[in-house]
């Protein structure tokens, strides 16, 4: 236990637990997993406040602070939601509400440790966000539509976050994307278009890794009579548009002779 005592710095006014940061957020998501209600596994604590105030004075010892207080318990939060079988959309709301803080932490800090730590955490929360997105016809239905938006609003808060920290290999990658929001948006829309609509034909060029079991419900295939007709549309579109384009040219050259 000597070495729970040493100070990083050799000073006696602070001391961190030796065993690195790994270990001390494990140590301190057990602490925050107190906040909760043992009862309801969804629904935090009445004296939460009270709770915290506890909490808070193990920081010196684990070396935490602000930033990390903040980054943890949004993982808390978050984790919680996922861990409790994803039926509180308050803890996605609350957790949503600490990436917040966490985005202001991000623009004063260029620390290399806190950074590894919040690229991992980000990356978690975007991946299983990003997961249910591309693919939300299959995701959602009538049960479970109220989550999209706090999902949505989780994943976009966690990829401008990763973008604004700029020791992140993700920043490098979109480093192009000037609105984070609608790109991420307009990706989701696009790719569970493209899913939902390879799965109505038949789900022969669905995307690998998406579910295709309501495959079965749609009862209309592509047939060699829906090529068929395709092909004739078509062609006749085609030679609309050229008899269009034709004779029009060949009628308004005419009519400018006749001025």
């Amino acid at each position: 236990m000597s070495l729970a005592n040493r100070s990083t710095d050799g000073s006696t006014d602070s001391c961190h637990w030796a065993g690195g940061f790994p270990l001390n957020l494990r140590l301190y998501e057990i602490l925050l997993e107190t906040c909760f209600n043992a009862n309801d596994e969804s629904s935090i604590i009445d004296e939460v406040d009270e709770v915290m105030e506890l909490i808070k004075k193990t920081w010196g010892i684990l070396g935490i602070n602000q930033m990390l207080h903040n980054i943890c318990f949004s993982w808390v939060l978050f984790n919680r939601f996922v861990a409790t079988g994803q039926t509180d959309n308050d803890l996605l709301y609350a957790a949503d509400c600490q990436l917040v803080e966490v985005a202001k932490d991000v623009k004063t800090t260029k620390d290399p440790t806190y950074a590894k730590i919040l690229s991992s955490t980000l990356t978690s929360i975007l991946g299983w966000a990003e997961q249910r997105l591309l693919a939300y016809h299959d995701t959602f239905d009538n049960v479970n539509i109220n989550f999209m938006q706090s999902i949505v609003s989780l994943g976009v808060s966690a990829a401008k976050i990763l973008v604004e920290d700029i020791s992140n290999e993700y920043r490098r990658r979109r480093k192009n994307d000037t609105d984070v929001a609608r790109s991420r948006t307009d990706t989701y829309i696009r790719s569970s278009l493209r899913t939902a609509f390879a799965q109505m034909a038949g789900g022969s060029v669905a995307r690998t890794g998406v579910a295709k079991d309501r495959t079965e419900q749609y009862e209309g295939k592509v047939t060699a009579y829906v090529i068929i007709a395709c092909i004739v549309a078509a062609v006749g579109g085609s030679i609309f548009c050229y008899d269009i384009g034709i004779s029009g040219d060949f009628i308004f050259k005419n009519k400018l002779r006749s001025f």
